[in-house]
This record gives C-alpha cells, sequence and structure tokens, in this order.
C-alpha cells in the first residue's frame, strides 16, 4: 500500500513556513495546524481528514481527526453509522503527516503500509450534523532511522471522541526513498507506458452497499472469486495518479468482496486486519478471493479474503461484518 506524492519541498520547510513552532497546553508541542494536503499525500483538499497534530512525548503523538458527515465513497451505504472502513483510511493519512511532522521524513518519500489492523466500537461512531470528531493518539515504536531519515516504524493508535476511547489500531510501515521506488517499481513493471484493459461490468452497486457503478470493485467471476475492477479516475481511490493499483482500492475491494460472500451489503466493518505483500499492476488481471465464512453471532461474521495476481497472493484481509442480511 503506498502514496506516490512527489513534491520536492521538504516536509520541515513546508510547516516552519505556513505555521511556526508553537507550543501547546499541558506540555504539548503543537506540529501542524491546519493539515496542508501534501502532508497526508492528497491532491484534494476535501479527503484531508486530520486537522491538527502535537506531540506529547517521545515517539507520542495526537491527531486531531474530522470526518465529513458525507463521504464520496465510504457511507452511503450503511445506514446508521459511519463506514468504519473510514478509520482504515484515518490510520493511513496520520501515519503519513506524523511520519513528516513528526520525524521530518521529506515529502517525496514514499509510505508503504505492510499491515493495518484496528478495532472499533461501530455504535460509538454513530454520525453527527458537522462530522465526527476524534482523536488519534500514537505510539511509535521500533522506530528504525538512518542518516537522521525515518525508515520504518510500528504504530499503535487509540482512537477516541469526547474523551472516551472508542477504537485501537496498529499498523506498520517503511518510509522509501524516491530512487529506491524508482527501482522497485521498474523491477515490477512489464512496461513503461502499461495499456490498460477495458473493465468488466460491475457487480450490482446494492450488492456490494454501494449506490454508483463506479463505486464498485468487482466484476462477477468464478465461485467465491470476482475480478478486481477499478475505475483510474476515481476521485477517491485515485485522489491523485498512481502507476499501481492503489491501496485504498484493495481495501475497498476486499470489504466489498466479503459482504458480498455472506450477503450483508450495509454491514458495518468494527474489525480488520489487513496485511498488503506486494503491488498489483494496472494491466493484469487480478482476482479477490473469499475463504470460509465464521459466523460469531447471529448478526456477525469473520470473513478471509485474499487478493492474487500472476499466481501470487498480493493482500489478504481478515474482516469482521455486522449488520443485517440483505
Amino acid at each position: 500500500m503506498s502514496t506516490t506524492e512527489r513534491v520536492s519541498t521538504s516536509s520541515t520547510g513546508l510547516i516552519s513556513e505556513a505555521f511556526g513552532d508553537e507550543e501547546g497546553a499541558a506540555g504539548q508541542e503543537h506540529l501542524v495546524r491546519p493539515v496542508p494536503k501534501e502532508l497526508v499525500h492528497c491532491w484534494n483538499a476535501r479527503h484531508v481528514l486530520p486537522t491538527a497534530a502535537s506531540r506529547e512525548g517521545d515517539h507520542l503523538f495526537s491527531v486531531a481527526v474530522r470526518w465529513p458527515h458525507s463521504h464520496q465513497l465510504y457511507g452511503p451505504g450503511t445506514a446508521a453509522w459511519c463506514d468504519p472502513q473510514l478509520v482504515g483510511e484515518t490510520l493511513r493519512q496520520s501515519g503519513i503527516l506524523l511520519a513528516h511532522v513528526g520525524y521530518g521524513l521529506p515529502l517525496g518519500h514514499q509510505l508503504l503500509l505492510q499491515r493495518m489492523t484496528y478495532e472499533v466500537d461501530e455504535l460509538a461512531l454513530l454520525p453527527v450534523v458537522g462530522g465526527t470528531r476524534l482523536t488519534l493518539r500514537a505510539s511509535f515504536h521500533d522506530v528504525v532511522q538512518r542518516g537522521g531519515v525515518l525508515r520504518s516504524a510500528s504504530v499503535t493508535v487509540t482512537l477516541h471522541r469526547g474523551g472516551v476511547q472508542v477504537g485501537t489500531g496498529a499498523f506498520d510501515m517503511q518510509c522509501v526513498p524516491p530512487t529506491v521506488y524508482a527501482r522497485l517499481r521498474a523491477a515490477a513493471r512489464k512496461s513503461d507506458s502499461p495499456s490498460l484493459p477495458v473493465l468488466p461490468a460491475a457487480v450490482p452497486p446494492a450488492a456490494v452497499g454501494r449506490v454508483q457503478a463506479r463505486d464498485v470493485m468487482l466484476a462477477p467471476g468464478a465461485p467465491h472469486t470476482w475480478v478486481l475492477r477499478v475505475e483510474r479516475d476515481h476521485p477517491v481511490v485515485y485522489d491523485h495518479p498512481l502507476d499501481h493499483v492503489s491501496g485504498m482500492a484493495l481495501m475497498e475491494a476486499m470489504c466489498q468482496a466479503a459482504r458480498l460472500a455472506v450477503a450483508m451489503p450495509s454491514a458495518a466493518v468494527p474489525a480488520m486486519d489487513a496485511t498488503f505483500v506486494g503491488y498489483v499492476e494496472h494491466d493484469e488481471p487480478c482476482l479477490v478471493t473469499v475463504g470460509d465464512a465464521e459466523r460469531i453471532d447471529a448478526d456477525g461474521f469473520v470473513v478471509p479474503v485474499r487478493v492474487y495476481q500472476r499466481g501470487h497472493e498480493a493482500a489478504r484481509c481478515r474482516f469482521s461484518l455486522r449488520g443485517p442480511a440483505a
């Protein structure tokens, strides 16, 4: 799971130029407020979820987050609560932000999320008019720096709303310099200018809890298997151009497959555990497969999903789903 932001300005320079070094109350050091879109590798400011970041101690940080009342992708299929998949995107953006403002990672480096897990109280995330405001507290450990530049870290987080903890999460990330990233991608791609296949017809949007066909990431395939389909100009999962299938698209495709497999299109996702093994290319078929679902109670399942390309596993995830059946 990676980003391709290539702004050459250093993150430290961007922060000091726009916001200065401001000390916060109770010993907190304000790192950035508000959050420029460049610091979470977004091109569209509407997609930025963090609103501020502070340092609370050595390798300890807090991030203020606002979820919009109506998201362009996440949320339309869930009638009662914010789609907790927003937690995954919140973790991703917060990790990128803190790498830049907390450790001075230069813009232009790629951040690869290798594993991400979370568990939330979905009923504590009921949306309100004006958006849902949260605080993410992050603890970095196993931090590796070379030449003063962050190279990798593991991060554990707690998520709070109104002073009450409503979730936990964790992720592992690697920070890759531009030259190394270019070599990695050159070795993986078959062509610098791959021809893009015509997208196959999508499964019905209502079957996966979506409204518009462009938001459907699956096409029919074999039993328990679907073909990945992603529109390259999708306004959310391709906020900016990428030379590979975005991690957001893979997460959405796997979640849709899990919902489809157990006929729960509007299920909430209170927990998930995802691992990203390699890049998925645009110009080759990619399959999304679902294993045996485990019923945990009358309203819930745990569903394992895997993504394959070129005969190799590219990603996998176990989703906890809760909600009514179709």
